[in-house]
């Protein structure tokens, strides 16, 4: 793969590399996320918590101050802080020590574009947190949100089903219901990985991303990301349903959810495991990757 090797590709993501070289690295937030995806178990919340959750995430969203906001979130078990990184200021959720449920660990820019990113399978989906936290933190989404516990694990013998992209209500589900509320027309990007070495399908297995929409469309936003890709990371980019009959988040829950509310704004992307580990390398092709998610809102 020849990653970023077209001039105009060269002169976006090098302006914004040389200001913002490994941010996370040394991110208070980068910690405290370890922190709070340690020692979890899952336990799925109840319908009136997640109306509760749903209400909050609204009003964060909408920029309330922090103090009108601690003491509901309190109330569900969760820490807002106010951080800042260089000049952006974010509003940071975790559950409070001694009720991680695995409800999930999300980050709020005042002011940022209407674009969500989600990384729902944080842990199985090898390097997706911390591409996540690097592009939260270098682009301008409004919202990231990632899982603080394995999508599944073993606990007393049995299978703990803990997927957030697949359970129908869970803390992303609330979150995703009030983004739409407030940003009626805001986009939500997920990453997810895949192995090459898995695919029958050759074409599948030498690919670097594949984009969908978790529907059986590619809709507007994910050919204009898609091409985007393609064209200015140089990476063999391909599109689910036109290019590729698979790995295209279609069960996917936050799809589902969107698609059922009348938006067409959901992008979800499987990174092949070289596209991830040059995408932890290298703050250019994360750069380049910000740039063409914020081109897809047009």
């Amino acid at each position: 793969m020849k990653l970023l090797n077209r001039a105009r590709a060269i002169v976006i993501a090098t302006a914004v590399a040389a200001a913002l070289p490994a941010v996370a690295e040394s991110s208070g937030i980068g910690k405290l996320l370890r922190q709070a995806s340690r020692d979890g178990v899952y336990r799925h919340p109840g319908e009136q918590e997640l109306r509760r959750a749903e209400e909050l995430f609204a009003r964060t969203l909408k920029g309330e101050p922090a103090a009108k906001l601690k003491e509901g979130w309190g109330q569900l078990n969760f820490d807002l802080l106010e951080i800042s990184e260089g000049k952006e200021r974010f509003m940071l959720l975790r559950e409070r020590e001694g009720h991680r449920r695995g409800r999930g660990f999300f980050l709020v820019r005042r002011g940022g574009l209407p674009l969500m990113l989600q990384m729902p399978h944080s842990f199985k989906d090898e390097q997706t947190r911390q591409i996540g936290l690097d592009m939260a933190l270098e682009g301008g989404s409004m919202v990231a949100a990632w899982n603080t516990v394995p999508r599944w694990y073993d606990e007393g013998g049995s299978r703990v089903d803990a997927d957030l992209a697949h359970i129908d209500s869970s803390y992303f589900t609330a979150l995703t219901s009030a983004f739409l509320r407030v940003v009626p027309r805001g986009t939500v990007a997920q990453f997810h990985g895949f192995e090459a070495e898995k695919r029958k399908n050759r074409r599948v297995a030498d690919a670097d991303v594949i984009v969908s929409s978790g529907t059986r469309t590619a809709t507007a936003g994910v050919r204009k990301s898609a091409a985007c890709l393609g064209s200015k990371a140089d990476a063999k980019v391909l599109v689910y349903p036109t290019d590729v009959r698979e790995l295209g988040g279609t069960t996917n829950t936050i799809g589902r959810l969107m698609a059922d509310a009348g938006s067409s704004r959901f992008i979800h992307l499987e990174l092949s495991g070289d596209f991830r580990s040059a995408l932890i390398k290298k703050a250019s092709l994360r750069a380049v990757m910000n740039h063409c998610l914020e081109e897809a809102l047009r």
